[in-house]
């Protein structure tokens, strides 16, 4: 298998396991599409549900996780992947031999590293990254991408008409076949046949 033996994914309890405290109750409705995509050289090999139960152990004893890892590295319980009680999809080190990283970089033991959409996670030297996909956050980036394009084609627009406007030549001199004329101060028409006028401006 691409990352070891799947175990069944429905709400599966360990009893030598005792669940941190603060762990969720129960896992929000709206976090049910969540998954996190096994990839290795850059292409994805498999897909792992993590949005319906409350906790994911990872590890390569597969009696005591839920997910079972295959390289010799890997300690027989390693890590897990715990909703908390603010409904944030965390990860944490379980004291393993050889470590977990978030985006390169290890954690502490025993510690929960809340994590983001696109984060990628590693266990001790293996070549697998585990990413973390979040459903919502994909619809959110998606209404930005349009946003953004919306702003930039109004922009672009702009841009080209005063682009255009600049080409156009401007005479150095302007004919008039009329001039209006009125007296300072004054609307009424019978004003502006008398003797002190004043040139409207242009």
């Amino acid at each position: 298998a691409s990352c070891g033996r799947f175990l069944s994914m429905a709400a599966t309890e360990f009893k030598d396991f005792a669940p941190p405290k603060w762990l969720c109750s129960s896992v929000p409705d709206d976090k049910a599409a969540v998954t996190v995509s096994v990839v290795k050289s850059g292409q994805v090999m498999d897909t792992i549900p993590v949005g319906k139960q409350r906790y994911t152990l990872f590890g390569r004893n597969p009696t005591m996780c839920h997910i079972s890892l295959d390289h010799e590295s890997i300690s027989r319980r390693h890590a897990g992947l715990f909703w908390n009680k603010d409904g944030e999809l965390c990860v944490m080190d379980l004291g393993s031999s050889h470590g977990t990283f978030v985006n390169g970089k290890p954690l502490p033991e025993n510690t929960p590293r809340p994590l983001q959409d696109g984060d990628m996670v590693r266990f001790a030297a293996s070549t697998r990254e585990y990413r973390v996909n979040f459903a919502s956050a994909g619809t959110a980036g998606t209404d930005e991408v349009k946003t953004i394009g919306v702003k930039r084609t109004a922009a672009e627009s702009i841009a080209s008409a005063e682009s255009a406007a600049a080409t156009v030549d401007t005479p150095s001199e302007m004919r008039a076949l009329h001039i209006l004329v009125k007296h300072r101060g004054s609307r009424r028409p019978s004003s502006w046949r008398e003797e002190n006028i004043t040139r409207t401006e242009a």
